[in-house]
């Protein structure tokens, strides 16, 4: 888990992570953030851009172009949504 860590820490910040997840929790004292919280949340944002990123990349394949667009993505985005 440490090597995923390490990676993902070179594309996104922990910290950045660690500061939209107190913007958008609540303030009471009952929510508290940890670290490894913040750290399995980055990974899973970074599997998530990593699949939103493959699966277009595919679907601009199948339909035979080496362009990829945004309507590639929207025509993903609904069962990438669903996968997670």
């Amino acid at each position: 888990m440490d090597e995923i860590n390490n990676r993902n820490n070179e594309y996104i910040k922990t910290e950045l992570i660690a500061k939209l997840l107190k913007h958008f929790l609540p303030e009471d004292k009952s929510s508290r953030l940890s670290s490894d919280m913040v750290k399995y949340f980055t990974e899973l944002i970074f599997i998530f851009i990593h699949q939103a990123f493959t699966r277009t990349i595919q679907q601009a394949s199948s339909e035979g172009t080496i362009h990829v667009d945004i309507q590639h993505f929207e025509k993903i985005l609904m069962q990438l949504l669903l996968d997670f």
